[in-house]
């Protein structure tokens, strides 16, 4: 669950820009204005239109580095919104949920060339732990034998 927040955290550093203190959240929030980079493969804000979600201060909390959930959590309840942050909350991953399968399907070929290249480096990975089990093997081989020539060698006083 803390790994799914903190993909949904950083994901949303990418959507939404600036800091704050604590607001109401707006309503309708969309994912409007956001782009895939094909130098990077990661999402990235379009200047033209960023959408009403990178305008909604509800998510701006949340992308400060000194955000506090503890602070954050007994304000909510101060403050008694607590049933409308959650609804917000949910609405906003439900659309960062979508954005990303947006994103997924829109690079789906290049996500597969991806994992193919992963899958044939694993191979190759695999192919040189075996040689170099291989050669650590005879090395130590090696080791022994030379040791074994080393102790009658020196037996036998040459």
């Amino acid at each position: 669950m803390l790994a799914r927040y903190q993909g949904y955290r950083n994901a949303a550093r990418m959507l939404v820009a600036g800091g704050g203190g604590h607001r109401r959240c707006s309503s309708g929030a969309s994912m409007e204005g956001l782009k895939s980079t094909p130098e990077t493969g990661t999402a990235a804000l379009s200047k033209p239109g960023t959408g009403e979600l990178l305008g909604d201060e509800c998510y701006s909390d949340f992308l400060r580095e000194d955000f506090d959930v503890k602070a954050y959590t007994s304000q909510s309840i101060h403050q008694a919104i607590i049933a409308e942050q959650l609804a917000k909350l949910a609405q906003g991953i439900s659309q960062l949920d979508k954005e990303l399968h947006l994103q997924v399907v829109a690079r789906h070929e290049d996500l597969l060339a991806q994992a193919t290249g992963i899958e044939s480096l694993e191979g190759v990975l695999e192919m040189m732990q075996t040689r170099i089990s291989a050669l650590q093997s005879t090395v130590e081989r090696y080791v022994m034998l030379f040791g074994s020539f080393y102790i009658l060698l020196h037996r036998s006083g040459f």
